[in-house]
């Protein structure tokens, strides 16, 4: 897609952006968790949410290492929850995208976009 994204820090990080666009229609099933699945479909099965957790599993991934090899395995925690414990996780949206990013905290507010 257009995007790319970067990100810096004193530790370990993962970042991924993706381009908001049409995927198979049993997708989301087959790679959300049961309790995305419940939080994606609670809002009305659009692709913009499942974008928004589909980032959050891949910065995730990035964060861990640990690859995405069995994708309904990695749940972090949905949007506006907390992870007690574990790495701080943020994300962002706009016209036709979704990012998102996993890291030791505090995370940036906004992207800087150059």
């Amino acid at each position: 897609g257009p995007f790319s994204l970067c990100a810096v820090g004193e530790g370990e990080v993962g970042v991924d952006i993706e381009v908001v666009r049409p995927r198979s229609p049993g997708l989301a099933r087959r790679a959300l968790s049961d309790g995305e699945y419940r939080w994606y479909e609670e809002r009305g099965g659009r692709l913009e949410d499942f974008y928004t957790l589909w980032t959050r599993k891949e910065s995730l991934a990035k964060y861990t290492g640990e690859g995405i090899a069995d994708v309904r395995q990695i749940v972090p925690p949905l949007p506006g929850e907390e992870s007690p414990g574990g790495p701080a996780l943020r994300s962002w949206a706009g016209e036709g995208w979704r990012a998102a990013l996993c890291g030791e905290g505090p995370l940036p507010e906004e992207i800087r976009w150059v």
